[in-house]
């Protein structure tokens, strides 16, 4: 497996649920394991230097949304117990809410590095990124989920540590990924044209936005992601796994 030649793009630019993951590992696996742990990781947690900007965060949060879908307000930083109530809200909510993502990725840490978690891959991740690796195209990871849990789903995934393979990555901080502008952002950190970068995603919003910052884009469809319209997949070029990178057509 390997390419024949270089292809006419400079950067490849991944997105993680339903791309190089399965949504199964995230939605029954790790927001399960968060949801489960988060009263006992803050109560054992809650005075955390490491974890004291997520926790300020998610109080001043709480009391911006105090009353809205179940949200109570928080007297204290020490108040663990109310923010674990607003934090199981946001969870089942799928609020997409950085410093959510933030505790959320300290809760998997615990879980990556106590083996009670292993990061699912597809079985030609490896593959491919090692092919990108040879040929010198750097591959960045773009997901909602923070880059601190990015990290720890590639450094303790199925298929050993792969992070060595991987440039950079980007979360929230840039902007939602429904936003064109979130995709500028990123080409100018790589100070690179939008035209010069290929981005793969599940998610015809994020392909369209993708698309709007003119990045090219291409739909991963793949078993258990969720179904997309027939004008997302006229669109743009569909692809059923990575191996499709590396084939000529």
């Amino acid at each position: 497996m390997g390419f024949m030649e270089r292809p006419d793009y400079q950067a490849l630019l991944l997105d993680i649920e339903g791309t190089v993951t399965s949504i199964s590992f995230v939605k029954d696996v790790l927001f399960p394991y968060a949801y489960e742990n988060t009263e006992q990781y803050l109560q054992s947690n809650i005075k955390s230097d490491k974890l004291k900007p997520t926790i300020e965060a998610l109080v001043d949060l709480s009391n911006q949304e105090a009353t809205r879908d179940g949200i109570k307000k928080v007297e204290s930083l020490e108040d663990w117990e109310t923010l674990a109530s607003n934090v199981k809200v946001w969870i089942q909510n799928d609020r997409k809410l950085k410093p959510l993502k933030d505790l959320q990725g300290f809760m998997w840490e615990d879980a990556y590095l106590n083996g009670k978690v292993l990061g699912h891959v597809y079985p030609e991740v490896k593959y491919i990124l090692n092919d990108f690796k040879h040929i010198e195209i750097p591959v960045f990871i773009y997901s909602s989920g923070s880059v601190h849990a990015q990290k720890l789903l590639f450094s303790h995934s199925v298929d050993g540590d792969l992070t060595p393979f991987i440039s950079g990555y980007f979360d929230t901080s840039v902007g939602p990924k429904t936003d064109a502008s979130s995709y500028k952002n990123i080409a100018n950190q790589l100070n690179l044209p939008p035209k010069d970068i290929l981005f793969l995603t599940d998610v015809g919003k994020e392909a369209i936005a993708a698309s709007d910052a003119e990045m090219r884009v291409h739909l991963v469809v793949r078993e258990g992601n969720a179904p997309l319209c027939n004008d997302i997949m006229e669109r743009f070029k569909t692809i059923n796994c990575l191996e499709a990178l590396v084939c000529h057509e």
